[in-house]
């Protein structure tokens, strides 16, 4: 049987359990699908459902991945998971992409507590630095969005 992850996730798709086939109602066509490894997780799991999510896509050039990691790694993910009203930060890699799009390969999330957070004054200087200009000025493809929760976590 082959159990790459692009065939785990085509099998999901294809057989979707009670509560997927009652969600995708709510959706329709207006989804994109991901598979995503999870790189970089900083900071604690919320004890409940986080208000705010502020997300980033974004491509780069292949030859700046090992550089673009240690930034994200060692710079950029760290100070942002810092922010007052950041909650958690967590950086993510497409390993595979069944939807069709060529979206970007790169995704980074933000859990806040406001929608405020990422243009305080301490979210200025959190991402302001001289390497993140210079990665920042390599990005492409690059999607930003910021989403608040609107049900609480229910069980399904």
């Amino acid at each position: 049987m082959n159990t790459t992850p692009d065939r785990v996730f085509q099998e999901i798709v294809a057989n979707p359990t009670p509560w997927s086939r009652r969600i995708r109602k709510h959706y329709g066509d207006d989804r994109e699908r991901m598979n995503l490894k999870l790189m970089r997780d900083v900071g604690e799991k919320p004890a409940t459902d986080t208000p705010w999510l502020y997300i980033v896509h974004t491509d780069i050039p292949d030859h700046i991945v090992d550089e673009y990691n240690a930034w994200y790694d060692k710079e950029h993910l760290p100070r942002c998971a810092n922010i007052p009203g950041v909650l958690r930060a967590r950086r993510y890699m497409s390993v595979a992409c069944t939807s069709g799009n060529v979206g970007p390969k790169y995704l980074t999330t933000y859990e806040m507590t406001g929608p405020d957070v990422w243009e305080s004054p301490a979210a200025q200087v959190a991402r302001k630095t001289p390497w993140t200009e210079k990665m920042r000025s390599l990005f492409t493809n690059t999607r930003r969005a910021l989403y608040q929760l609107v049900a609480p976590n229910v069980e399904h």
